[in-house]
């Protein structure tokens, strides 16, 4: 484990604050008498693990920061691949196994149960599935929402520096023949806002 950790851990308890962990352990933080009683030395050692906290919390910007960065110095790389999901395949192109380790004699059997091919596009409820296939999503799908995530057709990114560092998503749903796009700002503190929508026949 890292130096970094260790003083994370020290202060916080995976993911506990210092004043949660005192609370754990039958101490009442919320008053100014436990403070008074502190000895002075514990207080000198409180006071040290703030500071330590404070400039961790800097150090920890800054390599956001710098993520952020990469993931705009990538994009154009990253985009060229998502390009390739806009057209039909060729075989060559989709020589995978559809399940990863699967045997040659349950693909094929796997195969062998597949509906004949109605002529439709893409893949059927893609985006639902990915979203609640996702650990980062999934508890955040109620039942309510998935009527409208199956119109869902396209989820696209792109990352800004300027003004300040924050990443544009485009979701895109295609509802009775109109694409509707509707445009969300993820700043820097993860919070998401609508900015914009347009709406368009077509599709």
């Amino acid at each position: 484990m890292c130096k970094s950790s260790v003083v994370r851990n020290n202060m916080e308890g995976d993911n506990q604050t210092l004043a949660d962990l005192l609370k754990d352990n039958g101490y009442n933080t919320g008053s100014p008498e436990f403070i008074g009683k502190l000895p002075k030395a514990v207080k000198k050692r409180v006071c040290a693990l703030k500071k330590v906290q404070q400039q961790s919390i800097e150090v920890e910007a800054k390599f956001y920061e710098r993520v952020h960065q990469l993931e705009k110095e990538f994009e154009l790389e990253f985009n060229k691949l998502y390009e390739q999901v806009q057209y039909e395949p060729t075989d060559e192109e989709s020589n995978l196994p559809i399940i990863h380790g699967i045997d040659e004699e349950d693909l094929k059997a796997l195969n062998d149960k597949s509906e004949p091919d109605n002529g439709e596009k893409g893949v059927s409820e893609f985006w639902l599935n990915v979203l609640k296939g996702s650990d980062m999503t999934a508890d955040m799908i109620q039942d309510h929402d998935e009527p409208i995530l199956k119109y869902l057709v396209d989820i696209t990114t792109s990352v800004e520096l300027e003004p300040q560092n924050f990443c544009v998503v485009e979701c895109q749903f295609v509802i009775n023949y109109f694409l509707i796009k509707i445009f969300l700002v993820m700043k820097s503190n993860g919070k998401m806002e609508k900015i914009e929508e347009e709406t368009e026949e077509g599709c």
